[in-house]
């Protein structure tokens, strides 16, 4: 009976777990890109949607889903950590590099970049473990240069 109460969990359960997991923290970094200027400019979530539909493949409901859920976490969230903490556990370094270039894109997509965008951006770049030349090549490229 006491064997019940540590049941390993079904190994594609924790999968989708992890990957839900991953997709919220990934969410919640792009949003939190997008509100960088204290608004949510529709370019800036549409930038945001896009990306989460080409890396994890889902539709438009899912991401509503998400955005959804991510927004109500972000009130009660106290920081970044948590979110680029998981992200960085699950991604190799060219795709902390990628995930920096989509927060370049985000902070870009309404064509102004603020001084809380970049500020924000500088942040981002020590809590995903970059150096300033992958910092400064994932915004060129976001920049289309």
């Amino acid at each position: 009976m006491l064997g019940s109460w540590f049941k390993k969990a079904d190994p594609g359960e924790q999968k989708e777990t992890r990957e839900k997991r991953l997709q919220r923290a990934v969410c919640m970094l792009l949003l939190e890109a997008a509100a960088a200027d204290n608004t949510l400019d529709p370019a800036e979530t549409d930038r945001a949607a896009e990306t989460l539909r080409g890396k994890f493949g889902l539709d438009d409901d899912e991401v509503r889903d998400l955005f959804d859920a991510c927004a109500a976490a972000r009130e009660g969230s106290v920081g970044l950590f948590e979110h680029t903490n998981t992200v960085n556990q699950r991604f190799t370094q060219e795709e902390r590099v990628w995930m920096m270039e989509e927060l370049w894109r985000v902070f870009l997509a309404d064509g102004v970049l603020s001084a809380h965008e970049d500020h924000l951006a500088h942040r981002f770049m020590d809590l995903l473990r970059l150096n300033h030349r992958q910092f400064i090549d994932a915004k060129l490229r976001a920049r289309g240069v």
